[in-house]
């Protein structure tokens, strides 16, 4: 992501906004992943209930797809040759129409790209909780 951005555009990540944003969605997906992760362990822990096979594989499809949904969404700006340093990512889906704030400087985030950061905290919180529930389960 990082070098993509460097070796594409000469900027940083944070200032290609449609890498950032993809980077980003891999990243909460990662995450997501963590969390339910750490969530199956403390329920063996607590309980000695291991997850059922299905949920197992229930939850790497849905990481695989969901993984390869987010790629997807850089290589399709990337592959429609408009793919310029400030591209919004996801077609900026959701931003304030031009002309309604004073003139924003040119790396300014996407709506799609704040959000996916948004979802990152949300994500790290529960992560620390569950991590907290197993510190406790754990002895």
């Amino acid at each position: 992501g990082g070098e993509g951005a460097g070796a594409l555009f000469g900027v940083s990540l944070a200032d290609a906004d449609w890498l950032h944003g993809s980077a980003e969605s891999l990243l909460a997906i990662t995450n997501c992943v963590v969390v339910f992760g750490f969530r199956d362990a403390i329920d063996v822990e607590e309980k000695g209930v291991r997850a059922p096979a299905a949920d197992e594989a229930s939850l790497r499809a849905a990481a695989t797809a969901l993984g390869s949904l987010s790629a997807l969404s850089a290589v399709a700006v990337f592959a429609s040759g408009g793919a310029s340093v400030h591209t919004p990512w996801l077609g900026g889906i959701g931003n304030a129409p031009a002309g309604l704030w004073p003139a924003e400087p040119s790396n300014a985030l996407s709506m799609p790209t704040w959000v996916i950061h948004t979802s990152s905290l949300v994500e790290w919180l529960l992560a620390v909780g569950v991590a907290r529930r197993g510190a406790h389960a754990g002895g």
